[in-house]
């Protein structure tokens, strides 16, 4: 197996795994503005 056709399965396995991550992850996942919106008081504050 030459250099170049190692590269090419490397990059085409982490591209497989990308894509099996986003599918499993599908539409209703939270994204990180989301969380914690509905807090009363930021959570740095809330120790004082």
């Amino acid at each position: 197996m030459t250099t170049s056709l190692r590269w090419a399965v490397a990059v085409l396995a982490a591209l497989l795994v990308v894509a099996l991550l986003v599918w499993a992850r599908g539409e209703d996942h939270h994204r990180g503005d989301d969380v914690g919106a509905l807090a009363r008081v930021p959570s740095v504050a809330a120790g004082r």
